[in-house]
This record gives structure tokens, sequence and C-alpha cells, in this order.
């Protein structure tokens, strides 16, 4: 039997413990605290009954050790990836929210409603070629890689390190990431000349990009934390 192979096997039999338990319990209280003898009072149904009632306690005194060494710091280490978890998949959703909510008018004051259409089109007429808004050191476009590269950095984190405790729901936004535009292309943003006008190209993709983001945008929306 490989390593491998043992280590199902001890993972399948230490979801026994607590029947195990329950049973060797069961034992002990009908031995030790009743007169009820189920192999009768003889000498041999006597040595049965006292090997029976010391595999009993050697079993609950095993099964405590595995949940006081094992079981309990695995749930802890679950508990705590999962806070973990949590957290990343707020780093990503708050970089979505600022990608969408913030970033292309941060200074704006009018109330108006963003969605899917709104979205894409402000996106494609902005000219990224500006200077983000709270760092004149760079674009906005270099804004976008920037909050872009950081949930591809977090999504990497997320499978590398926590893939166990990620729900089905979280890979499947995961899945989403990788498979979009941002991984697979990445920004090639429009140019503008000096009337402010965009200079058409083929290899500009800015529409798709903010297609792409508002998706992953309305995608983060169902993820709860």
């Amino acid at each position: 039997m490989t390593a491998m192979n043992r280590f199902f096997v001890y993972k399948k039999c230490a979801k026994l413990w607590i029947p195990m338990v329950c049973i060797s319990i069961v034992i002990i209280a009908i031995l030790e605290l009743t007169n009820l003898r189920p192999f009768g009072d003889s000498e041999n149904a006597t040595g049965i009954n006292r090997l029976l009632v010391t595999l009993s306690y050697s079993i609950i005194g095993a099964n405590l050790f595995y949940c006081f060494n094992d079981h309990l710091p695995s749930l802890s280490r679950k508990y705590v990836t999962k806070i973990l978890v949590k957290r990343k998949i707020g780093e990503i959703k708050e970089q979505l929210r600022l990608l969408v909510e913030v970033d292309l008018h941060p200074f704006s004051f009018e109330q108006k409603s963003i969605n899917r259409e709104t979205y894409v089109a402000d996106f494609e007429s902005t000219d990224l070629s500006e200077k983000a808004p709270f760092n004149k050191n760079e674009s906005k476009a270099d804004l976008v890689n920037k909050r872009c590269d950081a949930i591809i950095n977090i999504c990497n984190e997320l499978l590398s390190s926590y893939i166990s405790a990620i729900t089905d729901v979280q890979f499947i936004f995961i899945n989403a990431v990788f498979c979009s535009e941002i991984v697979s292309i990445g920004l090639r943003p429009t140019i503008w000349n000096e009337n402010k006008e965009p200079i058409l190209s083929y290899n500009d993709n800015q529409k798709k990009i903010g297609l792409c983001i508002y998706s992953l945008y309305e995608q983060s929306l169902k993820l709860c934390l």
C-alpha cells in the first residue's frame, strides 16, 4: 500500500471516530455500571468482558488523542482559511467596484445609475492616456492595468494556497477571471488625437475590456462574504 493510499484509508477511518466512541461508551456503561453480562458470568465470559472494557477505554483514549491533536486543529485551520478566502474575495470585489464606480470619474457628483450599457459606453469614450485622478505619475490605462493585475494575482493566490476552502461559486468566478480578456489579451487603449477624437485602430480593444470589467463586476456582486 502506497503512502497516498494509507493517507486516504486513515482519513476514511478517522470519520468513524464518533460512532466508535459512542459504541465504546455504551459497552463501558453496560459492563461497568450494570449487572448485565451479555456473555454470561463464566470465567471465559469474564475475560471477554474485561477485554471489551479495556478495548473500549483504548478506543476512547485514542480518539480523544486524534480529536485534540488532529481534528480540532484541522477545524481551526479551515475556519481561518475560510476567513482569509473571504478577505481575498472582498479585495477582488473592491478592485472591481473601484474600476466601475470610481476610477473613470472620481470627482463627478452627478447621481447617475450605472449599468452595463452606460459603463461600457463611458469606458469606451474615455481617454485612458489621461492622468489618473489620485496619482499624476500614472495614466488611467496604468490604473486599469494595475487593478486588473491585482485581481489576477489574488486569483492565483487563491488557487495556489487556498483551493481547498474555495466554494463552487467562488471557483466559477475565478475561472471567469482567467477566461476573460483582461488575462488573455490585456488592455490595448484607444489612441486619441489633439481634438479628443478617437483614432480608429483594429488593434484597440477598449470597449471589449470595459464590457469584460463590468461582466466580472456583475458576477462579483453575487459572491457572498
